[in-house]
């Protein structure tokens, strides 16, 4: 099973605005 370079590129850039949503949804209390 291979996994697409292309692929793994667009998730690690995903990443830091997925985790950023996930601390401010966080910190809204």
């Amino acid at each position: 099973k291979e996994i697409d370079p292309e692929y793994l590129k667009k998730l690690v850039e995903s990443m830091p605005r997925r985790l950023e949503a996930v601390l401010k949804a966080n910190t809204k209390y």
